[in-house]
């Protein structure tokens, strides 16, 4: 069902991108000529250590030291960012595999620019008295959405159990990580798959949780936190792209430094709505050490996400996955 609404508003939003762009004029039209701010927004999909790093930027001060002004909004699930994407409303997105791959392969105008994490900081969090995934038969798990991060890692570990992703559990679609965390402190679901520091929250607040499966620890490597643009957006608006590359690879430098780390676990408390900064700092360990600060895409991540969607998107079967990314602005 997804996919059939998916390709059908796909035509009709992108025709309205290439009005829109068509308008604005090519790359010289992203350069104000009085000198002022480039404007972006930029859609932000999940409240992890790892995504957080365009606040760090702004936070910062280096989005305006490279003459950017980013607004940043958090748009619950991959999908809603890639329909802003190719509908014109937001300019960059940042989010995890697969809902970049899942709409390239459904025919969405879009591509990865650049990837700082390449391993997904994840974890499966059970209830009490669930001690293998096979416990899980027949119980409700929350998943943010379809065709979002953790949709696809929990089909992956129902098939890897002998389940049947679509009748081995109730699957309960609840629409992002916070919905995900209620629903499971509130005995709605058996267990969800979180982003840290979110699975760190779950774990504190249900007496007798536990982390199943740690996914930062497993060597599956997969584009986790990455920037997303249209094609169209990047031929016609290469300053601008180029701009906001450049501060992001300042950004996640930064977020390397240690003489940073108190500053940028405050920014990501703030960014996740996290409190404690015990469980921020323990996201930031994980984060940190897997941060890419070349903005390399990858072209094994995307190999694994086409592979994984071809169980259920017949169009990812033999796509080529060097079409959904572009290293030509972090060269």
């Amino acid at each position: 069902m997804f996919a059939q609404k998916f390709r059908r508003s796909s035509i009709a939003m992108s025709a309205a991108v290439l009005l829109a762009l068509t308008a604005c004029g090519g790359d010289s039209g992203d350069q104000p000529a009085d000198g002022s701010p480039l404007k972006i927004k930029i859609g932000v999909a999940a409240p992890t250590a790892e995504q957080s790093l365009p606040a760090v930027a702004r936070d910062l001060g280096i989005f305006t030291k490279h003459n950017i002004d980013a607004e940043i909004e958090m748009i619950p699930g991959g999908p809603q960012i890639t329909a802003g994407l190719v509908g014109g409303s937001l300019q960059f997105g940042v989010y995890s595999a697969p809902a970049p791959e899942v709409g390239a392969v459904q025919g969405a105008p879009i591509k990865y620019i650049g990837t700082w994490s390449h391993r997904a900081n994840l974890g499966l969090v059970v209830a009490p008295g669930i001690n293998s995934v096979q416990d899980l038969a027949g119980k409700a798990v929350a998943v943010s959405s379809p065709g979002t991060t953790t949709a696809i890692y929990t089909d992956m570990l129902l098939r890897e159990a002998g389940l049947d992703p679509a009748t081995g559990v109730v699957r309960r679609n609840v629409g992002g990580q916070s919905a995900a965390l209620n629903a499971f402190v509130s005995g709605q679901v058996s267990a969800a798959i979180f982003g840290a520091p979110v699975t760190y929250t779950a774990l504190a607040n249900l007496p007798g949780a536990k982390l199943l499966i740690d996914y930062a620890e497993q060597d599956f490597s997969w584009p986790y936190a990455g920037v997303v643009v249209t094609n169209d957006y990047a031929d016609r608006n290469e300053t601008t792209v180029r701009a906001v590359i450049a501060a992001l690879k300042e950004a996640a430098a930064a977020y390397q430094d240690p003489a940073n780390e108190g500053r940028i676990i405050d920014i990501i408390a703030t960014f996740t709505g996290t409190s404690d900064k015990e469980l921020v700092k323990r996201s930031f360990d994980v984060a940190v050490a897997q941060m890419d600060p070349a903005l390399t895409p990858s072209l094994a991540d995307h190999k694994n996400v086409i592979e994984q969607l071809a169980h259920t998107t017949p169009q990812a079967s033999g796509f080529d996955p060097a079409k959904v990314f572009d290293v030509t602005f972090t060269e």
